[in-house]
């Protein structure tokens, strides 16, 4: 199974990503794959193919990260390139950055290989992407900032459902 630790977002950032899917959707709904709600979350780390047996060492090292809090305040939308993808950025990225850095921690005490991509703190939107660039969607997304709140990290196994859409599974959750 693909898995990766991430965090799970609070309900007002989702449902706030939520609206601007929709309302991006109804305006270029052929340029790209749309990230559904129920998948929207913060990765910390991708690991890739793993055994249900590694699954549960990294989840058990994954609960040594300590819990924190942080405010999820958007910067607006991105596209990485060559992967195709549009993104919310978050702004205020150190405690993000920070985070990533405990879990990443976590995994090279173990060594476990992870995906050693520079984090940047996103949430995809759509996959695929060939529509405009980002400063040509006039998102109001930079405009919306939350409430401090506790942050999830989760092991999630990526997977596809009947349909062959992607979906997450919750492996564990700290």
């Amino acid at each position: 199974m693909r898995i990766f630790a991430a965090l799970a977002l609070p309900n007002e950032p989702r449902a706030a990503l939520e609206a601007e899917i929709n309302r991006l959707r109804r305006k270029y709904s052929d340029c790209g794959r749309w990230s559904q709600s129920k998948n929207l979350h913060l990765t910390m780390a991708f690991l890739g193919e793993a055994t249900p047996d590694t699954a549960k060492k990294i989840a058990t090292a994954l609960a040594k990260v300590p819990q924190t809090a942080v405010c999820w305040r958007f910067s607006g939308l991105g596209v990485f390139s060559r992967q195709q993808i549009l993104w919310a950025g978050l702004a205020e990225t150190d405690r993000f950055n920070a985070l990533a850095e405990q879990v990443r921690s976590c995994l090279d005490d173990m060594g476990q290989h992870y995906d050693r991509k520079p984090f940047r703190a996103h949430i995809t939107l759509a996959r695929q992407w060939q529509g405009p660039q980002p400063q040509a969607l006039s998102s109001p997304l930079a405009n919306y900032s939350f409430a401090v709140s506790p942050v999830c990290v989760r092991l999630y196994a990526s997977e596809r459902d009947a349909s062959g859409r992607i979906c997450y599974r919750v492996l564990s959750s700290y």
